[in-house]
């Protein structure tokens, strides 16, 4: 985290004396006092979101590399993946809706009546709106934050209806069939919990629950959990079922639709130790005499108990628990890639293209694009040669770096090239000179202090 001082130094002269009043700011513990910094942070905010507005109309974004708004922002400026979503929708809906931005700077509008507009108003009328923006900024004067959503809500009605009598005035069937009427959104929260919320048509609707009605379990004996839990259960079963029944032909470059386990050799040993529950000694030496233990696989067992080694993740990053390595021993949608010293085989020039085995090693080095600041996952990459075949680069892993599809396409521009040195840092050289760079992720496990319980 950049200290206060430090940010003080390093903005521009414009922003000196705002960085400076904030680094002294001292705000009261009072009611009023907190409503004033609000309407000032308000307002700050509002300048900001008609300069990103601005910022995304004349498509500076795309100076970077980046291909959207929401990606530069989440990079340039280390917004979460929905903040920076719902930033830039913000700046390029305010870039078409002038007066409404310009309502805002004045104060005649809020900040939360300004989001429920972009949240409420639909992408099919996003220019019918612009037309009547200013008249909206008059309507929405004086009313609530609840309020204006009633009045947005009827205009999006209104509007509907007039979408609808157009199309019936030029002999087109209706206007509103082929809106889409089904959405899912999956998203991780900062703890890394995964929040899910859809909206689906009746048809879907009926399909989805008769599924849940079939997968859902009764509770084990001892076991008391609330209906949302059967559910979210039971989902997982669904898609645990697909993963482990569906077959797909063909190989695109990308992965299997099953979930890769990275896991370190000691680690899985370690981790098959924490999720069957083995807390003490006297229960490693009855859990080695159940299992029929060698005296080789004792030695590792031994050794895994009493230094706890690390974690397992899935390629896209996400830690498994200890439990879950349980899964391991057993035929499930999970399959495992364990790692040793990080060996692979380089193919050299004997093929252009690289095997299925190298794009997973090297989906397993790079955890996704390696382009300076993208989080595009492993699914959504392809395999780059950073020296081009065609001038004598090899197939091989010193040559191959992970890049998601549009990043992939940017660094092919005329000028741009990449470099990759011995230590794994990515570089990026855009046709202005300017570098970028990206050191690779972290591979090494947590440490932990040796078991007391040894």
């Amino acid at each position: 985290m950049e200290s206060r001082t430090a940010l003080i130094e390093r903005v521009s002269s414009q922003f000196e004396d705002l960085a400076r009043a904030i680094h002294e700011l001292v705000v009261p513990i009072d009611g009023d006092a907190l409503v004033d910094v609000r309407g000032l942070l308000d307002a700050l905010t509002a300048r900001v979101a008609l300069a990103e507005a601005a910022f995304v109309s004349a498509g500076l974004h795309e100076l970077d590399g980046a291909g959207s708004m929401a990606t530069w922002l989440r990079h340039r400026s280390g917004l979460t993946d929905a903040d920076a979503r719902r930033a830039s929708r913000r700046a390029e809906r305010l870039a078409r809706w002038r007066s409404l931005g310009d309502a805002w700077v004045r104060g005649d509008i809020a900040g939360p009546v300004i989001d429920a507009a972009v949240a409420i108003i639909p992408d099919r009328h996003v220019e019918r709106f612009s037309l009547h923006d200013e008249e909206t900024v008059r309507a929405l004067d004086g009313l609530s934050t609840h309020e204006s959503r009633m009045a947005l809500r009827h205009w999006v009605e209104w509007a509907d209806a007039e979408l609808e009598a157009e199309a019936a005035r030029l002999g087109l069937g209706s206007a509103l069939e082929e809106l889409p009427q089904r959405s899912l959104f999956l998203s991780r929260t900062l703890d890394d919990l995964a929040v899910l919320d859809g909206r689906f048509d009746p048809d879907s609707a009926a399909v989805i629950e008769a599924a849940l009605r079939v997968a859902e379990r009764a509770d084990d004996e001892g076991e008391t959990r609330l209906a949302a839990e059967r559910r979210a259960d039971a989902l997982v079963a669904l898609c645990a079922f697909y993963l482990d029944n569906h077959q797909r032909h063909g190989d695109a470059g990308r992965q299997r639709p099953n979930v890769s386990v990275v896991i370190d050799l000691p680690t899985m040993w370690s981790l098959s130790l924490r999720g069957a529950g083995i807390r003490t000694r006297e229960e490693l030496d009855s859990y080695l005499e159940r299992h029929r233990a060698g005296p080789i696989e004792r030695a590792w067992f031994v050794e895994s108990f009493t230094n706890v080694f690390g974690t397992a993740t899935t390629l896209d990053g996400r830690v498994l628990s200890a439990a879950m390595s349980r899964v391991f021993t057993c035929d499930s949608v999970m399959s495992r890639l364990i790692t040793a010293g990080g060996r692979v085989l380089n193919h050299g020039r004997s093929v252009r293209e690289f095997t299925s085995s190298q794009r997973q090693a090297v989906f397993v080095r790079d955890q996704g694009c390696r382009y300076p600041g993208c989080t595009a996952g492993p699914r959504s990459c392809d395999i780059h040669h950073v020296i081009a075949w065609e001038l004598g680069g090899q197939s091989d892993l010193q040559n191959a770096v992970a890049l998601c599809r549009h990043h992939h396409g940017v660094i092919h521009r005329p000028g741009w090239s990449t470099q990759l040195d011995e230590e794994g840092e990515f570089r990026v050289l855009k046709a202005t000179g300017e570098e970028l760079a990206s050191r690779p992720p972290a591979r090494a496990p947590a440490t932990f202090p040796p078991s007391k319980a040894a």
